[in-house]
């Protein structure tokens, strides 16, 4: 299966970012709303700007991309624990899991979508099988969690160029072009096709029953309660 992947950067983003866990899934979390860059954790600047975040918030989880760079993790962390914050390592998809080691004492993230966006042709951002491999290849992981995303993409013109779009961007496109969603089976997730400027468009989103659908899912794969973080759009 090919899913939409990210493209690779050297810069660490650390978020103290709201999350919010799905009614009937295991935890909540709820941090403050502070978004920074950690720049080349291979010099000395990652300790200072790790202090600065510590000192902005006493509740700081740092979040930080996984992109085949244990080294960069490794000094993260030891940065972090000088300054009692949580590393949690975000992963995505396409995470070779079999062929890394995952430090402990870290929390786990994996994207549970970008099956499709920019750069592949229209489709939702998570299916059910989708989900149900992602629960598959990271149940073993500690401390793992599945993160879920509203909103969808708009494609232009039957192209793969396709533009996020925030769940109350689409509603008021849904208004002002009188659309009407249909709900995909294979996916629970939503999508209308709309014209522009003699420019047709389509869109793919999820709502909240989309949302209950892919936890549900989630829950069934691992016959009990899993741990879901909700990242809005």
């Amino acid at each position: 299966m090919k899913y939409h992947s990210l493209k690779k950067t050297e810069i660490l983003t650390v978020l103290a970012a709201v999350c919010f866990s799905l009614p009937g899934c295991g935890g909540t979390e709820k941090k403050s709303e502070i978004s920074e860059t950690v720049s080349d954790l291979h010099d000395d600047s990652a300790e200072k700007e790790i202090s600065n975040l510590a000192e902005a918030s006493d509740e700081l989880t740092v979040w930080i991309a996984y992109w085949d760079c244990e080294d960069d993790i490794d000094t993260l962390k030891t940065e972090a624990d000088k300054k009692d914050l949580d590393v949690r390592i975000i992963l995505e998809p396409s995470t070779p899991t079999d062929e890394l080691d995952f430090p402990q004492g870290a929390s786990y993230a994996v994207m549970c979508y970008n099956l499709y966006g920019n750069g592949t042709d229209p489709g939702p951002k998570a299916d059910l099988d989708f989900i149900k491999e992602m629960y598959t290849k990271f149940k073993d992981l500690p401390d793992i969690s599945f993160a879920l995303s509203n909103g969808g993409y708009d494609w232009e013109n039957g192209t793969q160029k396709a533009t996020q779009k925030k769940r109350a961007e689409i509603e008021q496109l849904i208004q002002q072009y009188k659309a009407e969603p249909q709900r995909d089976t294979n996916s629970g997730a939503l999508s209308f096709e709309y014209e522009e400027n003699h420019t047709k468009h389509t869109i793919w989103y999820a709502d909240e029953e989309t949302l209950k659908q892919w936890t549900e899912e989630l829950n069934s794969a691992s016959g009990g309660k899993v741990k879901v973080s909700l990242w809005r759009i």
